[in-house]
């Protein structure tokens, strides 16, 4: 039992830190980036056929790519095209910091937290943190779209003190549904609540996921690849960790 409450004891400093770091970088940051930019490039649509293998810890199923392939991503992240994106939204150095393709299923209960399906925002990302959806089938409804909220919103729940949690008390708010396949999506999650769509039973939603930091967390293809098997870095999980 001691155990148990020294382990929550220490997520819970570990969390205030970092949620303190990005309160002070948010009073410093200061920016007219856009925070969510649609129909981006997509890119290269074979990555997706080319899946090393597939790995299933939990409710959540996820394809591991390849270095081959995680140096793919990296270089077409990396063209004029997307760079001129990062920049219109206050990035001027962008570094991957992880890459995900991953599967989610039906939950019988969507008011549990299972796999980010409750409104929140990435608030242990830096204030500049961008991410890069993609997906590789045309969605609807019934799919269970990633839904994203524009920072007005956003902080129309906080003023409500809604920080996170399953039925957001503001109404009358038309969400975006990223549900194409013809195009990519960028969104600062730090400053957009955001949630992912639960599919209907016997559905299932595929999705890539790229975090992008700006001048900071950049790392090798090997740790990419190895960071497929872990969960997304953020400055709680990764705070007083080796590098």
């Amino acid at each position: 039992m001691s155990n148990i409450l020294n382990l929550n004891l220490q997520w819970r400093i570990k969390r205030l830190i970092a949620m303190l770091i990005t309160f002070f970088e948010r009073m410093s940051f200061f920016s007219s980036g856009e925070l969510i930019i649609k129909d981006t490039p997509l890119l290269r649509h074979n990555i997706f056929d080319n899946i090393e293998k597939i790995v299933q810890p939990g409710v959540v199923k996820y394809f591991i790519f390849s270095r081959e392939t995680l140096a793919l991503i990296k270089e077409s992240l990396q063209t004029e095209e997307f760079l001129a994106l990062f920049r219109r939204m206050g990035v001027t150095k962008p570094e991957i910091s992880y890459i995900t393709y991953y599967q989610t299923e039906h939950l019988e209960d969507p008011t549990k937290s299972v796999y980010a399906n409750h409104w929140h925002t990435d608030d242990t990302l830096r204030p500049n943190a961008v991410k890069f959806f993609q997906l590789p089938e045309e969605l609807d409804e019934s799919i269970g779209p990633m839904e994203t909220l524009t920072r007005e919103d956003t902080l129309l729940n906080w003023k409500q003190g809604f920080i996170r949690g399953h039925m957001q008390p503001i109404e009358d708010v038309q969400s975006l549904k990223f549900m194409s396949k013809e195009h990519g999506l960028l969104v600062n999650t730090n400053k957009c609540m955001h949630r992912a769509g639960i599919p209907a039973e016997g559905k299932t939603r595929k999705m890539l996921m790229i975090q992008i930091n700006d001048g900071a967390g950049g790392c090798s293809i090997d740790r990419l690849y190895k960071r497929q098997f872990t969960t997304e870095p953020t400055l709680l999980k990764n705070l007083f960790s080796s590098k």
